[in-house]
Order: structure tokens, then sequence, then C-alpha cells
């Protein structure tokens, strides 16, 4: 599930007392949490945390590869999915053209895209179906489907700019922040948390829970940096500056296991990228010929989070690259930067190199040689 909008900081946060997101915090304790997952979209938003995930290739520079490069012949988590014989499928109840969704799904492999057109618009929040609604019908038709399956979910009621109308949401106060775009953040985001409470619960309820790995991550920031004010206040922050705004733009990232195994807070820096080895790997399929620039979280010590311009957080360090500082990540201490050279050059060469073989169209090339 890539949830629209949900960014680390509201984790285990009370308002008034009350949890922002009491549903994700429950399941994080069942699960393996990675709470230094950070954001590594670019300008494409919410198609980029698609990419991402599902082809472990980072965000091109100048626009979206979803609208630029729709026609390659990606290496993706569907396709690799598919060739273990899961059935594939993506669901989101919005415009199927939007992001150039309708063309760019089957090049990653999937079998089928349900979207606005297939879903009943019986409640409205925000931009169309609500998330409550979208599980609902979504989880109809995972139930038909002949086992094993990998269905990609996206939500949509907590998408800019959270002024829905709140006839479906339960009572949550935001005290102070009522009325206004922030309390507005919160109230979206706390009733998706809901929704997801409510999908975990019929997943149950049709015993398909513990036949299941639910991985959940946000997709990309909620809150812009005109809001940081009120953001540095929310979280207890003084000071907001370039360390502390670039630190908390983590989205949190878990996987639940059948059972409730392995379950632990793994603090690992890690994004996006990271998101299909660490599947796979999970998942128990092969993926040494699978060109990936990501991690496998579950096999590695150090980890790295990139963000397009170059900024980068390894497991110790923030790196302000193109400002030319650099800082330890726990004390916010300036840290030398030229101690960094060895890997500012290999966050370099990862998205030149990510650039290459998406403009050139070579995934499937480099696939075969690794073979």
């Amino acid at each position: 599930i890539q949830v629209e909008a949900l960014q680390e900081f509201v984790i285990n946060r009370k308002v008034n007392g009350f949890e922002v997101t009491p549903n994700l915090n429950k399941l994080i304790k069942e699960s393996i949490y990675f709470d230094n997952y950070y954001c590594e979209t670019g300008l494409g938003g919410t198609s980029d945390a698609e990419l991402l995930a599902n082809t472990s290739l980072f965000p091109i520079k100048d626009g979206s590869v979803y609208m630029r490069y729709s026609g390659n012949d990606f290496v993706s988590l569907p396709k690799t999915m598919k060739a273990n014989h899961y059935d594939t499928m993506v669901m989101h109840a919005f415009k199927p053209g939007f992001w150039n969704r309708s063309v760019m799904y089957p090049q990653l492999g999937f079998d089928e895209f349900i979207n606005k057109q297939d879903y009943e618009h019986d409640e409205i929040v925000g931009m169309g179906v609500s998330d409550k609604s979208f599980f609902r019908q979504s989880l109809e038709r995972m139930k038909e489907k002949d086992k094993p399956f990998y269905s990609f979910m996206i939500t949509l009621s907590s998408h800019f700019p959270y002024n829905n109308d709140k006839k479906f949401y339960s009572e949550f106060d935001v005290g102070e922040y009522k009325n206004t775009f922030f309390g507005d953040y919160l109230e979206a985001i706390h009733y998706t948390d809901e929704a997801i409470g409510y999908f975990v619960e019929e997943l149950k309820n049709n015993d398909m829970f513990d036949d299941t790995v639910l991985a959940i991550y946000g997709d990309h920031y909620g809150i812009s940096k005109d809001k940081k004010d009120v953001l540095a206040k929310f979280v207890g922050i003084d000071n907001m500056d370039d360390f502390n705004w670039v630190k908390l733009q983590k989205v949190p990232m878990l996987i639940h296991l059948p059972e409730g195994k392995n379950a632990e807070i793994n603090h690992i820096a890690s994004g996006g990228v990271d998101f299909m080895p660490t599947i796979l790997n999970i998942m128990g399929i092969e993926s040494k010929d699978i060109p990936m620039f990501g991690n496998d979280l579950m096999n590695s010590k150090e980890g790295i989070g990139i963000m397009p311009n170059g900024y980068f957080m390894d497991n110790e360090h923030l790196s302000l690259t193109a400002d030319g500082v650099a800082f330890d990540i726990e004390t916010g201490k300036e840290y030398p930067i030229d101690n960094l050279k060895d890997k500012t050059e290999e966050v370099k060469k990862k998205l030149y190199y990510s650039d290459l073989i998406i403009q050139n169209n070579i995934m499937g090339k480099i696939k075969d040689y690794l073979k």
C-alpha cells in the first residue's frame, strides 16, 4: 500500500492526547519498521514513488519517467513476481490517464489496472472514492483472485490540499490546528489511518491476513517548506534549519509478515529505491540477475537515502552536498564534508547511471548481461 502524503513525523505522535495514526502505530509493533526511510521522489511526485518501489531506479532530474519514458522495457517488481507465478494487479481509484498510468502500468508488468472507472463512487473524500470504500471494494477484487498474487494499492484521500469534505471522518480533535492547513493534513492522515485499520481487520475477517506479506509506506512529503514553522512547533524543534528540515523528510515504511514474525524497528538509512530488493528477499525470490540500485535492507548494515538533488543521509551523517556542508545525523554538529568524498562520488554515480539507463532504455540488456 502506497499511502498518499504520509510523512514519518506523524507516527506515534499525539494531538490533545490522541494518536494521529493509532492503527499504523499498532501494526508497527507487529512489523519490521524502517524509521529512517527517506523520501527520494523528484518532480514526478507520487509516480516517482511508484517507480522507486517497483523498479529500484531513481527518478530522472527533469520531469517524470511515467510521462517521458513510458515506452521503456522495465525490469520490475511486478514482472519478477509474474515470472514466479504471481498474478499482478494495481489499484488506484483515480483517472487512469493521470500520470500516464494506463500506459505505464502494462510496461511495468501489471496484468490488471483497477481504476476510477471500476469503482462505485459511493463515498467521496477529496479527489475521489474514499480510502475506506477503496479498501472495501479492492478487497472484493482480491478475494476473487487465485493465489498467489501481488497487489499494489495507492490511496487517495490524504492528497493535497487536504481540505476535504469531512462527513466520512470519525471525530478527531486537532485543537489549535483546527481549520488550518496543518490541521486538515492531520485529520486527513487520521482518516486514512482509520481506513488502513479497517482494511487490516477485513483481511483478518476473510482469513487472508496470515497468508499475506503486507507492506505500507508513504509516497512523499505532505508538508511543504513554506509551512516549516508550524511543523517545527508540532514536533518540538526550536530552529527549523536546513539540517532539521532535511532530517524530517522521511516517510514510514513497514513490512508485516504472517504472525508478526521478525517484528523490530530497523534504523538503517534507506529510501524508496530499497523497497524492491528488500521485498524480493522476503519473498524468497532470487535477484542476483536483476539490476537494482537499492539495498536489501534485511541483509545490509550500512544504508543510504539519496535525494534527487544529491543530498544524502547514511547511518551516521547527513550531507547537504550542493551546499558544501555535512552534519552528524544524531547531534546536528557540522562534520567535515571532505571526509565523505567517496560517498559523495558514489551518490553522484548512482544518480547519473540511473538517468543513463532510463534515457537509453537498457535495463533489459543489463539483466541479460548479469545472467
